[in-house]
């Protein structure tokens, strides 16, 4: 998997795998104003519920919740949507030194907890019980992306700490054993952010920050064995933390100030391919806020793929400046047209303590009967020192209208 000796804006890559440069002509963005929302079936109903310092981290399609306590490293279950959380073991496991960023139950009945810091790898029995550690990432892993499981498929994007901030991993058993598939072509680039696979031409997406020509998207159309990038393409430095891969297009969610972007790639008739990537801005749900309130991060989306494909999207923030708008729940099913499905009653109040978040950190699901859980967290206006309320935001989506 090394790749030949050659450059990227006089970078050496001898020494990492392969990631192959196009040089294109500069791009020219396409910006569009927002497409006029899609009409709903029926209302959208919904149901706020206090997470009592639940994190949210996975909802099965059986409806079943899945989240970490603000406290301590102790797993919970609801089945209530958020309601009553029961701990999934009787004590917490001394192998969970560190809080679960990610958690999923698998066909299997095996449930996966991959660590914030560190990057630990747990996976337990068809019991959820026994956890044993199977990997550890030395990196980072963010809890609000980075992270996509597609069947027994796991993919990781280092985020930040360790040695390994600028690799991605992959995993083909849930989560058994692990292999790096990509290193970022700069050793000085910050961290990755997300990863994705499409189902629809066979491709991994991926993501990295922060800030100028660190802020890239990779692809790879051989499961991680190659990749091609816009890394080193003029203007076309996209940062972007929410990779959605629908049948005609592939959309970007920003990670960036000032604004709330989605950025679009169409697909080729003739597939991706062999051809060079260019995104292009093309919606946004808001822009133009003052530079010091307007760290907006996109958040962890749900999709649906197939014949129904759809996607539930946002952005939270993470400045203490940045409560100057509600968090929201976008809708699209098919990445040119996109409908607001919830609204918070207040700003996204962010949280500052070792880390500032606040507002729509996820959306989780769909369920077997169309039901989702947004996260949303929101901190204590008169004393951001305080942990934030959690919140578990049940939205029954009823389908598309004509």
């Amino acid at each position: 998997m090394k790749s030949p000796n050659f450059k990227i804006n006089g970078i050496n890559t001898e020494d990492i795998l392969n990631v192959k440069v196009v040089n294109e002509p500069p791009v020219t963005e396409k910006m569009n104003l927002p497409d006029p929302i899609l009409p709903l079936n029926l209302p959208v109903n919904t149901k706020v519920q206090n997470t009592n310092g639940v994190l949210i981290r996975h909802l099965t399609k059986e409806g079943v919740l899945y989240g970490v306590r603000d406290a301590d490293s102790r797993i919970f279950k609801s089945v209530d949507f958020g309601g009553n959380w029961i701990p999934v073991l009787s004590t917490a496991n001394p192998e969970f030194d560190r809080r679960a960023s990610h958690i999923h139950k698998f066909d299997n009945g095996k449930l996966l907890a991959i660590t914030d810091f560190g990057g630990r790898v747990h996976l337990s029995d068809i019991n959820e019980e026994n956890f044993e550690m199977k990997y550890e990432f030395n990196t980072a892993v963010a809890s609000v992306f980075g992270v996509d499981i597609h069947g027994d498929t796991v993919l990781v994007a280092g985020y930040g700490g360790g040695v390994n901030y600028n690799k991605c991993f992959m995993s083909k058993d849930c989560g058994e054993t692990w292999e790096i598939i990509l290193q970022h072509p700069d050793p000085t680039v910050s961290h990755f952010h997300d990863i994705r696979y499409d189902p629809y031409e066979g491709i991994i997406w991926a993501s990295s920050g922060d800030y100028g020509v660190n802020d890239n998207i990779f692809y790879s159309n051989d499961l991680g064995n190659t990749w091609q990038t816009t890394y080193g393409l003029p203007d076309l430095n996209v940062r972007i933390t929410a990779i959605i891969p629908l049948p005609k297009c592939v959309l970007f969610i920003s990670d960036t100030n000032g604004s709330m972007f989605v950025w679009r790639y169409d697909r080729l008739p003739g597939g991706t391919q062999g051809n060079q990537v260019f995104p292009y801005k093309a919606w946004y749900s808001k822009r133009g806020i003052d530079l010091d309130k307007s760290d907006f991060v996109g958040s962890k989306p749900a999709i649906s793929y197939g014949a129904n494909s759809s996607a539930f999207f946002g952005w939270h923030c993470y400045s203490l400046g940045s409560d100057v708008i509600p968090a929201n729940v976008f809708a699209t099913k098919d990445g040119y047209s996109f409908t607001p499905i919830w609204q918070s009653d207040n700003l996204m109040n962010a949280y500052s303590v070792d880390y500032v978040d606040g507002g729509l950190m996820g959306v989780f699901g769909p369920t077997n009967k169309n039901e989702l859980v947004a996260f949303y967290t929101e901190a204590n206006k008169d004393d951001k020192t305080l942990l934030p309320e959690r919140y578990a935001v049940k939205l029954e989506f009823p389908g598309w209208g004509q």
